[in-house]
């Protein structure tokens, strides 16, 4: 499954280093001023609260992906809204909503947490 630059969903045999590398992917893609551009525009264009959403979509099917390789390696595993919770609302967050880029940093962090 390709993830929206282009790039498949990483599969390197570890669920930690896979999360790593598409929390990355989705940090490069999103502090694209164009990206960026396009996530604004869909929360302001938003008028009441919405039930789905292509790139929530996109990201559940990716995490569920990558979680079910995790469950077939025995691996312990997070639930996909674990994921989305916990990596990719903080993300998507300040650049959809403050105009913010998503640093390195951040997204090391959000790994860590427990």
């Amino acid at each position: 499954m390709p993830t929206w630059d282009g790039e498949s969903v990483p599969d390197t045999g570890s669920l930690e280093q896979d999360l790593t590398e598409w929390a990355n992917i989705i940090a490069r893609d999103i502090n694209r001023p164009e990206r960026a551009r396009y996530l604004r525009a869909m929360v302001a264009a938003r008028i009441d609260l919405v039930a789905n959403c292509a790139i929530t979509d996109t990201r559940r099917d990716q995490a569920a992906e990558m979680v079910r390789r995790a469950d077939e390696r025995g691996e312990k595993t997070p639930t996909v809204p674990q994921i989305l919770d916990h990596i990719v609302a903080p993300l998507y967050y300040p650049v959809a909503t403050l105009g913010a880029k998503v640093q390195s940093s951040t997204t090391r962090c959000l790994l860590l947490r427990p």
